[in-house]
């Protein structure tokens, strides 16, 4: 920091600009100091190291006051010198000291040994007593040195400005003063501090006084409207309009940048966008652009440089860097294939080259030798001599060969590299030029890699279906989701579709074509939004998007969620419809699906199929509920089932009877039949109200052993009446348990 400053300004010459590294081994500082105590120092300062903490304090002290304050501080203990204030804080320890300094050059270079952040934050207090110390003993040098580093310090111009009294205007010139150095030098800090006294002095003055300072009357109007219109500080507004409002083109330039609104502007930022005004007065995205470029750059050279690269792409910089990126990624391809192309060529030559060696290698041996060769019965020492004239024939000529490919790479380094570059960034920007700059560009290209015939197609896409701007820059689509949305589902719908899913759940529309077909479908028929966000993220759609269930799934989800199609549809018994179609048969019969998952699981237990449920469900009046449809399920009482042909449907439809309806049966008294060793027991069944509805009969045959020819050659088991062989029967063990609690286990 300090020690590059010029030497001028203090007017010392060379002892004010002399590099640190030779100040530091100079004579007579506090290194060289530092090395001239004796023994006995030495010996002393190491109990001092113990006073200080040992080791670590001294480490503390080091990074705190530095090695030869450490050392002079070491030094001064050593000699018995009054003992310095060392305080402790926070575990760490900070020692307030000033060195014993014989010359203004010691104290030169203690002063500019600090580093330029630490300067008016860690040594303030040492700055001061420095300071106060060049004043007492007359050291103009570091005097002037002190007082420099201190007008370039934003800290110090900050504490400076807290003590004025800021009560009037009168330190107005003074705080413009300041506010311009603020400005010029990139101090924010400083500057948002100062600008608000500005800003207050200035609407405390007078108007008049605005009307000075050689303003033309159409300036002072301008000024006069604009004052209290912009965020801009009326000082610096009015530079703003002395250096550009002389004419009145000038003034319209200024009013369309007030307008935006813009920043604060220095006179030389001003300067900068007004040298692209042709390009900007009629395209405010770039207008704006450039302004907030200026603003935030470090200088006026690096702004000008970012303009620069985005001005002959609109001045859009994502435009220019992505051609930037785009075609240096060209120019590694093609360097890259034209490499491949000089080693290939390099390895060919070689290879032939080392062939001809072989044999000229041949030529050479004696007759005995050439035989060994056509024997195949090589020795080492001929073997070693046709390897060295080998070499010796190829040496050169593979030397010629990798000058030559040596040559060949550079040309393509030099030239064709370049030239690759040159001729895709042309191509970038007439294809940026041909879709005039349109958002969807970018995305567009990175879906499908830059390929600018597709990639304008798809920017076409997007200009009919604006909506899919957002679902092309989804990291997880790629060309052939694209593709098939597009080929699938026409761009209007697509558009619209677009405002009721996001993209992700269009994406698992995409995974096939009959997927996307059905969420055509499900548009169409103006399912609720929610169920088609619902399903999305669903495996069924996958089963359902066959074309045999389409239509009717579609219909059924207006209805019904997924989730609730996927409970009614496992209950829908088989028949002749497919489930999809019978369950939207069912569907206006019942008010809800929870109405209708009531009826269908009553419907399983029941055994009854579609024939059933369209009998005596379908007849009935829509929107019933779920009691009023089981209602109608138990009125039919046992009259669905034939008791002789469906015996095992009919007992089951007793078991749930009796469980949910209250039916009851009655068993009579066993008695012997007239076959060998054959009884029978009479059943009767009676509903809630104690009348008769059907009747069964219970057999037993004690002591007989089953077998496959008479399953039922023992134990308990029902028959619909005495029969023979052919009659069906059930056993005991089988019946619904409400039943077997009441069938006896013997006769």
């Amino acid at each position: 920091m300090m020690r590059k400053r010029d030497k001028a300004r203090s007017g010392k010459g060379e002892n004010m600009t002399r590099p640190f590294a030779n100040a530091r081994e100079s004579h007579g500082s506090r290194k060289e100091a530092t090395r001239q105590a004796d023994t006995q120092t030495q010996q002393q300062s190491e109990s001092i190291t113990q006073k200080l903490g040992g080791i670590r304090g001294i480490m503390s002290l080091q990074s705190t006051i530095g090695n030869r304050a450490v050392a002079q501080l070491v030094r001064n203990q050593a000699r018995s010198q009054p003992q310095q204030v060392v305080r402790q804080h926070a575990g760490d320890m900070h020692v307030q000291l000033m060195p014993t300094f014989r010359s203004e050059k010691e104290a030169i270079y203690y002063f500019e040994d600090w580093e330029e952040d630490t300067v008016f934050t860690e040594h303030a207090r040492e700055v001061k007593q420095l300071l106060l110390l060049a004043q007492k003993n007359g050291w103009e040098d570091l005097k002037e040195r002190i007082e420099y580093a201190q007008s370039e310090s934003e800290l110090v111009a900050m504490e400076q400005f807290k003590t004025w009294d800021l009560s009037n205007d009168a330190l107005l010139p003074a705080a413009m003063r300041l506010l311009d150095k603020a400005q010029n030098k990139g101090w924010e800090k400083l500057e948002d501090l100062v600008i608000a006294y500005v800003r207050k002095s200035e609407d405390s003055r007078d108007e008049p006084s605005i009307a000075s300072d050689g303003l033309l009357q159409n300036q002072r109007d301008f000024l006069i409207r604009w004052a209290t219109n912009t965020p801009i500080p009326k000082e610096l507004l009015k530079k703003l309009v002395l250096h550009a409002g002389e004419t009145d083109e000038g003034l319209a330039w200024l009013t369309a940048l007030l307008q935006l609104p813009i920043p604060t502007l220095t006179i030389p930022q001003f300067d900068l966008i007004t040298s692209y005004k042709a390009d900007l007065s009629s395209n405010e995205k770039a207008l704006r652009w450039v302004v907030r470029t200026v603003h935030d750059s470090e200088s006026i050279e690096k702004a000008k440089a970012f303009i620069e690269l985005a001005k002959e792409f609109n001045y859009d910089m994502a435009f220019a860097l992505e051609a930037v990126a785009g075609s240096e990624a060209h120019a590694d391809g093609v360097r890259e294939s034209e490499f491949q192309k000089i080693r290939e060529n390099k390895e060919r030559q070689k290879q032939k080259v080392m062939k001809i060696g072989y044999e000229k290698a041949l030529e050479s041996l004696t007759r005995a030798e050439r035989k060994e060769v056509e024997k195949n019965l090589i020795t080492a020492e001929t073997k070693s001599k046709i390897e060295q004239n080998q070499n010796k024939f190829t040496e050169s000529i593979n030397d010629s060969i990798d000058e030559r490919a040596q040559e060949a790479e550079q040309e393509v380094i030099k030239v064709i590299g370049p030239e690759a570059y040159a001729k895709r960034r042309d191509e970038y920007l007439f294809f940026f030029q041909l879709v005039n700059y349109d958002p969807a560009t970018l995305p567009a290209l990175e879906l499908c890699g830059h390929n600018f015939k597709v990639a304008e197609q798809i920017v076409h896409d997007v200009q009919q279906a604006p909506n899919l701007l957002a679902f092309i820059g989804q990291e997880e689509i790629n060309m052939k989701l694209y593709e098939r949305c597009i080929s699938e589902v026409q761009l209007p719908t697509l558009n619209m579709l677009l405002t009721q899913i996001n993209g992700t759940e269009l994406l698992s529309y995409a995974e096939s074509g009959p997927c996307l077909q059905l969420l055509t479908m499900l548009h169409l028929n103006n399912v609720p939004v929610p169920h088609m966000k619902q399903l999305a993220n669903r495996p069924e759609r996958l089963q359902y998007c066959d074309p045999q269930f389409t239509a009717d799934y579609s219909q059924l989800l207006v209805h019904y969620t997924p989730h609730q199609f996927c409970q009614l549809i496992d209950l829908v018994p088989e028949g002749a419809q497919s489930t999809v179609r019978f369950l939207l048969t069912l569907q206006p019969f019942a008010a809800s699906s929870a109405d209708l998952l009531t009826c269908l699981n009553l419907a399983k237990r029941m055994y009854w199929d579609q024939t059933h449920l369209t009998t005596h469900i379908c007849s009935m009046a829509l929107g019933r509920t779920g009691p009023q449809l089981t209602a109608q399920i138990y009125a039919q009482r046992l009259m669905v089932f034939d008791r002789d042909t469906k015996f095992h449907s009919w007992v089951n439809t007793v078991g749930i009877l009796m469980t949910d309806e209250g039916y009851t049966v009655t068993v009579g008294e066993s008695f012997q039949l007239s076959g060998i060793n054959t009884y029978e027991r009479k059943c009767k069944i009676l509903d809630a109200g104690g009348v008769s509805r059907g009747k069964f009969v219970v057999h037993y045959h004690p002591g007989a052993k089953q077998s496959v020819q008479h399953p039922y050659g023992s134990g308990a088991h029902i028959k619909p009446n005495r029969g023979d062989l052919q009659t069906p029967r059930i056993g005991r063990e089988f019946l619904p348990e409400s039943l077997r609690g009441v069938i006896p286990l013997k006769k």
